[in-house]
Parts: C-alpha cells; sequence; structure tokens
C-alpha cells in the first residue's frame, strides 16, 4: 500500500495494522477503507472453491457474513473525524444491511456503490458529528 501511495503522489497517508480498530485509542482519521471477511457461513458450500487459497479467517465472518463489519461500523464512528468517511467492501447482496448498521451508528449521506458487474460492492457513510 505505502509503494502505490508513493506511485500515486499521495503524501500524509498513515497505514496502521490492527485489530479491526479496537486498539487504535483517541487518534481520529479522515477516512477509514476497511475490505473484511464477508463470507457467511452458510455460504460455504455456495462459494467458489478457488477462493480458498486464503485463510478462512479472510474469508468468512460469522453466519451472516456480517461479523467483522458490524464490530468495524461500531468502532469507526469515534476514530473517525467530523466529515470523515468509513468505506467497506462488501457481499453483492449486503449493501441494504451495511447502510442500516451505519445508519443506526449515526452515519449519514449513505451510497452504494456497483463493481463491473454491476453488483453492489462498496458502501460507505459519513460522520457529520
Amino acid at each position: 500500500a505505502q509503494n502505490n501511495f508513493k506511485k500515486l503522489g499521495l503524501r500524509d497517508i498513515k497505514i496502521a495494522a490492527v485489530n479491526w480498530l479496537e486498539s487504535i485509542g483517541t487518534e481520529t482519521f479522515d477516512c477509514i477503507v476497511a475490505n473484511p471477511p464477508y463470507v457467511g457461513e452458510q455460504e460455504s458450500n455456495i462459494i467458489d472453491r478457488e477462493i480458498y487459497f486464503e485463510p478462512t479467517s479472510a474469508i468468512f465472518s460469522g453466519k451472516d457474513g456480517l461479523e467483522a463489519v458490524t464490530i468495524i461500523v461500531r468502532d469507526a464512528y469515534r476514530c473517525l473525524r467530523h466529515g470523515g468517511v468509513l468505506t467497506v467492501e462488501h457481499g453483492y447482496s449486503q449493501g441494504k444491511k451495511i447502510q442500516e448498521l451505519l445508519k443506526l451508528r449515526g452515519f449519514t449521506r449513505l451510497n452504494t456503490i456497483k463493481d463491473l458487474g454491476r453488483r453492489e460492492r462498496v458502501t460507505y457513510g459519513i460522520k457529520v458529528k
């Protein structure tokens, strides 16, 4: 990621390797981008077997696939500055559920973006308070 930022001429970007956001403390950010595991355990029999080159902890996230993103959304609000953005990659059927999680935590201006296959893939919300 740091090499990509240099190639793009981006500065003042901090990369943090953490267990979701639990060890961030009082530090705040303008943007948090997350690509958590989002496949539900009940979907294990329908996903492409080629994905199993990844560790299962990088694929599965609880029964419905929302366990990790629920934790991220819960903690992201306190870690973002006013006007900060939380962006989450997710499964193609999870956009509405993630928007609901964001709304419950106080995020506004919610939006879900489709990928090149025209499937919902990324949802974001903005912290306004």
